[in-house]
């Protein structure tokens, strides 16, 4: 083989490895859950819990959080949060107080809302997850159970930061 095809094949080789990468790591983060949410609660306080379900660490640093669908860029994490396997963050919505987490959108959570979860390019959606409380006037919360899968329930008990407990009927 000449060298500038074999220079051309090992460039074409590397830019295919590159894209793999970047295709896996954004893959991943796609995985990732909106799985827990309390708002509209007697107590006041709102607070989002996202949740990895996967075998691999994903930085959440750059991705968006909103309750406006048009506009998916309300609010950017901004601090590198390495959200490490089978593990949870919590983020409190405006006005929390931060007792439960320092981290704090600049927005607040209401009854009928839907919470969307954007990657770092501010349009590619990764989660959502609707807001409709069965009873306002109680402590609840809005959640996936089994943590991370797809069907949503109302809790009583709340959890941020830690495994969804499903209510006893």
């Amino acid at each position: 083989m000449n060298r500038t095809l074999m220079q051309s094949f090992t460039f074409l080789a590397l830019l295919v490895m590159l894209g793999g990468a970047v295709w896996y790591q954004k893959r991943i983060t796609r995985n990732i859950t909106l799985n827990e949410v309390s708002f509209a609660n007697n107590n006041g306080q709102d607070w989002i819990e996202i949740y990895n379900p996967k075998l691999h660490a994903v930085n959440l640093k750059g991705m968006y959080l909103t309750d406006d669908s048009k506009e998916p860029q309300k609010y950017q994490i901004e601090q590198d949060i390495a959200l490490n396997p089978k593990s949870f963050v919590v983020i409190g919505g405006q006005g929390s107080d931060d007792t439960l987490t320092p981290l704090q959108a600049n927005f607040g959570l209401k009854n009928g809302e839907t919470l969307s979860l954007f990657d770092t390019d501010g349009v590619t959606l990764i989660d959502t997850l609707p807001l409709v409380a069965a009873d306002e006037t109680r402590t609840q919360s809005v959640g996936r159970f089994p943590d991370g899968e797809s069907e949503t329930f109302t809790f009583s008990t709340l959890t941020p930061g830690d495994r969804n407990k499903k209510d006893k009927p």
